[in-house]
């Protein structure tokens, strides 16, 4: 037998296929959820089936030579992953041997004649008629006597049925009927939805200052939606970008990148509530469903319910069980407290001190009406996670703790919400617990995996961890959900940035500069990246050090130009000195001066600081630590004694980029 190679096509092994032209793997026919690194490492694997493959030349194909990664670390979870997929264990491997401190060989049987499909239906894993059959029991198994007039009729049936089977086939299969052909092989049939933004609501109160409700309504739709893992659901803020929009749908839906879109209009009377709502497919071009649905406003929560798993139905998108449970579970709402919840969460996203202040109120009156509102506590959470309070007129101290009182109990009341899990997940790693963060990220993906904030956050959590390629990963999937957010777009970048993959970071910088051309984040991210990648000029040149200096640039060309860039480094760090004169820095302020230092090559000040940092508990010191201005700190003892203090992953001596 001879070993695949990259360029033969499909590959079949047990009732598995692997499409290593497309990427894609298959179980009898349906395709697994298997891409990027998991995938290329089985492909490797089949490239030389029962050999050894080194963890060392793994490495060299899922990483390029630049790339900063913990490659012992990315190698084990791509193993992991592809195991998972396969239904293979390390214990007792039927596909994937592990060779202890050496690497993995493929132990699978490769049959390069077999059919995917005839696989699956013989372990009934194909056609629910046979998966769903009653079990046999011992008397339906022949005797020695009746075996050979069984195989006997067998045959004859196997030769009458042949041509009305393949008739079968060629008619349904062949034809596609059905989507058979679509479903058999893996790939969503034409017209297939997958994806889904729900536009901002209509006001039709005839109140303008209903609008907070009517937006309330729309943000609803949009987390019961997200509940469906098997469909991709845009985020609030790239949704209310057309918000009172001309545009047509069809330009909308591309600009989204999605199949469909759910519009509609909210009109009220007092605490009773009508809802009329559309979902249109955008590439047939007409109505899936409409309906109109009037509820008093404390069954609002079953309304919304009920909207979403109609939808759900009527656009026949797949429901796990636990998934169709909790969109079913609901429970009655105090009109009043949710009312105050709203105005809050109204205020909340505008995103200014004064606003946010204001919506803290709205929380604690909601909280005042009924104690045991969880949003409320959620909404509690997000007002102090902004600014860790600063904004809010408290400590940082104060704030974490506030959060973390709030963040506990609105998980006691509600156990099942995303955002209760995702605020106590904040919590956890502002107090630096870094497993329990993780743990509370990961469940509140589970139950909502189209949120686009906690990707986001648990991929600045995963930046600390320099768990790089995760990293990426998780902050594109939120770039994906929210497509029109520059914010979004930089984060991407930034990701790149910590991996030292400052050409990715540029592009990316570039991107979100697109959409908003003064986005100040995005511009610092450009300057930062050509700097650090030793283009000093086009760093000046964009603006560097960054918008938030207003005659920095102006300074640093001046004495770029005479000294040089070390220069410029100094001067940066006197003027941040002269700031820390003028009164106590922020936390995280010490942790900016401590990387000039260290870029300086200064380590005494640079680990002075970050111990003070460390003693301050700075909730962002663990991702900071992770910054590339670090590196000359990376192999000193005190450095790795710091991040054992904090329970962070020790940088190894050898890689600066760690």
């Amino acid at each position: 037998m001879s070993a695949p190679t990259a360029n033969s096509g499909t590959v079949r092994f047990g009732c598995f296929e692997a499409d290593l032209r497309s990427g894609e793997l298959r179980k009898g026919g349906i395709k697994v959820k298997l891409e990027g690194q998991p995938f290329q490492v089985l492909a490797v694997l089949l490239e030389r089936p029962g050999g050894l493959v080194t963890r060392e030349e793994l490495q060299k194909e899922l990483w390029p030579d630049e790339t900063f990664v913990d490659f012992e670390q990315g190698i084990n979870a791509a193993v992991k992953r592809l195991r998972v997929a396969l239904e293979d264990s390390a214990d007792k491997p039927h596909f994937i041997e592990t060779l202890p401190r050496r690497g993995y060989r493929f132990i699978g049987r490769i049959e390069n004649g077999a059919h995917p499909v005839s696989a699956a239906i013989e372990e009934n894993r194909l056609w629910p008629t046979l998966a769903t059959a009653e079990p046999l029991s011992k008397d339906t198994f022949p005797t020695e006597a009746e075996i050979p007039r069984k195989t006997s009729a067998r045959r004859r049936l196997v030769l009458i049925g042949l041509p009305a089977i393949a008739t079968f086939f060629l008619l349904v299969f062949g034809l596609n009927l059905g989507s058979s052909r679509d479903r058999l092989l893996g790939r969503p049939a034409e017209g297939e939805i997958t994806s889904i933004a729900v536009l901002p609501l209509e006001n039709l109160t005839g109140d303008p200052e209903q609008q907070y409700f009517v937006d309330g309504m729309t943000d609803a739709l949009i987390t019961e939606l997200g509940k469906i893992s098997a469909l991709r659901v845009i985020s609030r803020t790239s949704a209310m970008a057309f918000k009172d929009s001309k545009k047509p749908l069809p330009e909308i839906a591309r600009q989204l990148g999605v199949d469909a879109v759910l519009e509609g209009a909210v009109a009220r009377n007092g605490d009773r509530v009508r809802i009329t709502a559309r979902v249109m497919h955008l590439s047939q071009e007409r109505t899936l469903w409409a309906e109109s649905y009037e509820r008093d406003l404390h069954e609002i929560s079953a309304l919304q319910s009920e909207i979403v798993l109609v939808v759900a139905d009527e656009i026949r998108v797949k429901l796990l069980n636990q998934e169709q449970a909790r969109l079913a579970r609901v429970r009655p709402v105090n009109p009043r407290a949710y009312e105050e919840f709203l105005r809050g969460r109204y205020l909340q996203a505008k995103m200014n001190p004064d606003d946010m202040r204001k919506a803290l109120v709205y929380f604690q009156h909601a909280l005042e009406i009924d104690p045991n509102y969880a949003p409320a506590y959620i909404g509690i959470v997000d007002a102090y996670t902004i600014g860790g309070g600063f904004q809010l007129g408290v400590s940082l101290k104060e704030g974490v703790a506030k959060m973390k009182e709030a963040a506990y109990k609105a998980v006691e009341l509600d156990d099942a919400t995303a955002a209760a899990h995702y605020a106590l997940a904040k919590v956890k790693y502002y107090e630096w617990d870094l497993p329990g963060a993780e743990k509370e990220f990961q469940r509140a993906l589970e139950l909502n995996p189209s949120d686009a904030q906690v990707r986001r956050h648990y991929g600045h959590f995963l930046i600390a961890l320099r768990r790089h390629a995760d990293s990426i990963r998780e902050m594109q999937h939120a770039s994906v959900l929210d497509p029109l957010s520059p914010l979004l777009a930089t984060e991407v970048g930034w990701t790149y940035y910590y991996a030292r993959q400052y050409p990715q970071a540029i592009k990316q910088s570039r991107k979100a500069l697109e959409m908003e051309s003064d986005f100040k984040y995005a511009q610092l991210l450009l300057g930062e990246s050509y700097w650090l990648q030793g283009q000093f000029e086009e760093a000046l040149r964009s603006g560097w050090p960054g918008p938030y200096q207003p005659d920095g640039n102006r300074r640093a060309k001046e004495i770029y130009e005479r000294k040089g860039a070390q220069a410029v480094m100094r001067w940066l760090v006197e003027d941040q000195e002269r700031q820390m004169a003028k009164g106590p820095l922020a936390a995280r302020d010490l942790n900016h001066l401590a990387a000039s230092y260290s870029e300086l090559g200064d380590k005494e000040r640079a680990l002075a600081l970050l111990e003070r940092a460390y003693q301050e508990h700075d909730p962002w010191l663990p991702m900071d630590m992770a910054a590339p201005r670090f590196d000359p700190l990376r192999s000193d003892p005190r450095f790795q004694d710091l991040l054992r203090r904090i329970g962070l992953p020790l940088a190894p001596r050898f890689m600066a980029g760690s």
